[in-house]
């Protein structure tokens, strides 16, 4: 049997995204009609008519998060297409205003930040542009500064919406805080303060910013309370939740409609997290639901903007439902029944919770978006997220468990080709994978391989490989004591239960012995290199990409890159500009600031210890003699496996340190890794440079183990 094409199973989702207008007129979704190219579509309803799609500019833009303000205008938060070749985009950090009769665009308070930067991890680079633009004397005066993120969806009243800003000095605040922008007049009235840093505010009565949630500079979760009488009487926000550094905190997510009550996520002192009621006046809760084996870890939200389910995952999603008559919470009811083993989403809905947008997907479907009628359940519509695979055999993918050396129950999923019969083939070449690890914004999620369809893993099985994925110790999802169980054991029991869920997958007649290769990004590189020299006997190969390899040249840090920051700096805008007139224009730069003082700048902030997480700490410890012990360039000497080190050209020079401090070590062991860079000269994957880098991989893994 031939397989398919590679690009057929790396090429962007041709659709994402989509959302149905409040009335129920219009679709909007982003639409990739070309290689690394994002559009928005509008799609008109009930005729499917698609109108002309309209590019976003930037040129490394794409349209994100959409959200109809009314029937007929949309505010796009748009990503960064991420140079990644795995992770595809990031949030960009301004708003932009659609209207889809006139076709015109409005940008919101445009800013400029270094290309393919998440805006949440590089606070020190921010820190830097802000205290340049201070430097320079430009003026801020009342306006939004800064990245921003839409509050509300609608229109609190007409031509009204709320933003937030996410980030700001703390020598001038005035451009720092939730705004209420006029759509029609294009103004800006701060109608709040903010006390945290890229904390998520929440509205309660009356639509007024009531709760900001986050992580503080102390890496507490933290919740503030903005009373409406406080507000009043020129108070302002007052802390009423902390908890320790890393901890599980409290996560509020909608107002309840009732006084001063929210939905939450709670994690404080749950074995598992809850769905509670809390009370911001008295700091109460009540619990309404918990799981005995997963942590609820999001939620669905009607129209009116009141949370109709909760989900988490046990291996497979479980959820529940604060009212299970509400007309969504029948609809998922029944498609859940009707479409077993499929993970069914109900994105969004018209006001009149008439018609809704369905995405469905599962380890063996790639995502399909259904425009569904919630009365009586039938689809009215569908679009294919990868057309190219519509119809073709994919491989099953199993929920699996084992018990590790220690006793620990472990979960992962299983990816088997088939034959021609159609049965899961046996003992076959095994590729482990494994991706990145803790998220420093925040403690208690990373990620973790779940049953939706995954590109990669279909890659791969394609050729005729078993995939596995494996959720370790201390990844999110299963309670506290599963993610406690991982402190500190980065390097040893978390390697530990890849190895043994390899040994599981052989004395099941899964997986060949002798044949196993690992594969990891970032922390899952350094999981790959670690567990083959742990176990050197057990791997025959290894796949390294933007990997962690150093763990002391890790929690030392990252370095600013000087070129970067002269030219993207970050600068007040107007309110905002029409994009098709002004889309060509140059980002200001600094007028009083020369090259030699930024570098001054840049050195000092370089030469300042790096705060490493709370989270990161636990997982890999503090100590330097500890973490080098506990690093794959300390123990090169060991790996008997072939390795392949896969770079690419965007990385940060962190990551280039780190991959150069592997070849030496390997180089020195006499076991030298071949090495393949991404996108050599360009800062853009497409998806031509994926099949490259997958097509040298999958070379790799033929001459190693076969296929």
């Amino acid at each position: 049997e031939v397989p398919w094409p590679i690009d057929d199973y790396v090429e962007y989702p041709q659709f994402d995204s989509v959302v149905i207008s409040p009335d129920g007129g219009h679709l909007a979704t982003t639409w990739r009609p070309d290689v690394g190219v994002g559009e928005l579509a509008i799609i008109d309803l009930p005729s499917l008519n698609r109108r002309s799609g309209k590019l976003l500019g930037f040129g490394v833009s794409t349209p994100g998060d959409l959200r109809w303000v009314d029937e007929n205008r949309l505010a796009i938060q748009p990503d960064w297409l991420w140079r990644g070749f795995r992770h595809q985009q990031e949030p960009y950090g301004t708003l932009i205003v659609v209207d889809t009769e006139s076709r015109t665009l409005r940008e919101l308070n445009p800013i400029a930040v270094p290309p393919a930067r998440p805006l949440g991890n590089y606070r020190d680079e921010l820190r830097l542009v802000e205290q340049i633009v201070k430097q320079t004397g430009e003026g801020r005066g009342p306006l939004a500064f800064g990245p921003v993120r839409a509050v509300n969806a609608r229109a609190v009243e007409p031509d009204r919406l709320l933003f937030q800003t996410l980030w700001t000095d703390e020598a001038d605040k005035r451009g720092f805080g939730v705004f209420e922008l006029d759509l029609k007049e294009c103004r800006q009235v701060r109608v709040a303060s903010l006390p945290l840093r890229g904390g998520e505010v929440i509205t309660g009565p009356g639509h007024r910013p009531a709760l900001v949630a986050g992580v503080n500079e102390a890496h507490e979760r933290v919740v503030y309370f903005l009373p409406e009488e406080a507000r009043a009487g020129g108070r302002d926000w007052e802390l009423v939740v902390r908890s320790d550094s890393g901890e599980r905190g409290l996560l509020p997510l909608a107002w309840t409609g009732e006084q001063e009550k929210y939905y939450a996520l709670d994690g404080r002192d749950l074995p598992t997290r809850a769905v509670v009621v809390w009370n911001a006046r008295d700091n109460t809760h009540q619990v309404l639901y918990q799981h005995p084996d997963a942590d609820m870890d999001t939620a669905a939200l009607d129209p009116a903007g009141r949370p109709w389910l909760f989900s988490g995952i046990s291996h497979y999603p479980v959820h529940w439902y604060p009212d299970p008559a509400h007309p969504l919470a029948v609809l998922h009811q029944a498609l859940v029944q009707r479409l077993p083993g499929e993970i069914v989403d109900i994105l969004n809905a018209t006001d009149d919770l008439a018609t809704a947008v369905v995405r469905v997907s599962s380890g063996a479907r790639p995502t399909v978006f259904l425009v569904v009628d919630v009365k009586s359940g039938r689809s009215l519509t569908g679009m294919h997220g990868y057309p190219k695979l519509q119809g073709r055999r994919i491989s099953p993918v199993e929920a699996i468990e084992f018990t590790a050396r220690d006793g620990l129950a472990i979960r992962g999923y299983l990816t088997t080709p088939l034959n021609l019969e159609g049965e899961p083939r046996r003992n076959l070449p095994l590729l482990v994978i494994a991706h990145d690890g803790p998220a420093e914004e925040f403690p208690d999620y990373q990620f973790v391989a779940d049953a939706r369809y995954d590109f990669e893993r279909q890659l791969f099985a394609s050729r005729g490989y078993a995939v596995l994925q494996v959720n370790v110790r201390g990844t999110g999802g299963r309670g506290m004591a599963f993610q406690r169980a991982g402190d500190g054991e980065w390097g040893r029991a978390v390697q530990d239960d890849y190895a043994d869920a390899v040994r599981w997958a052989i004395n099941e007649g899964l997986a060949a012995d002798g044949r196993v290769c690992f594969y990891g990004t970032g922390y899952g590189a350094y999981s790959a290199l670690m567990t083959a020299a742990r176990e050197p006997d057990l791997f025959q190969c290894v796949i390294g990409v933007a990997g962690v390899y150093d763990l002391p040249r890790q929690v030392q840090g990252d370095r600013v890159e000087v070129s970067v920051l002269t030219a993207w700096v970050a600068v007040p805008g107007p309110p905002c500009f029409n994009m098709a007139q002004d889309i060509g224009r140059e980002v200001a730069r600094p007028r009083n600031s020369s090259r030699r003082e930024i570098r001054r700048a840049v050195e000092a902030l370089n030469g300042a210890p790096r705060q490493v997480p709370p989270q990161l700490q636990r997982a890999i410890g503090h100590d330097l003699e500890q973490l080098r012990a506990r690093s794959p360039v300390s123990h090169a000497a060991s790996i008997k496996a072939k390795v392949l080190l896969v770079h690419q050209f965007a990385d940060k020079p962190a990551v280039g340190q780190q991959l150069a401090a592997m070849q030496r070590a390997l180089r020195t062991a006499r076991n030298p890794a071949q090495t393949y860079t991404i996108g050599r000269f360009s800062y853009s994957i497409n998806t031509q440079l994926r099949t490259d880098a997958y097509q040298t991989m999958l070379d790799f893994l033929g001459e190693q183990i076969g296929n």
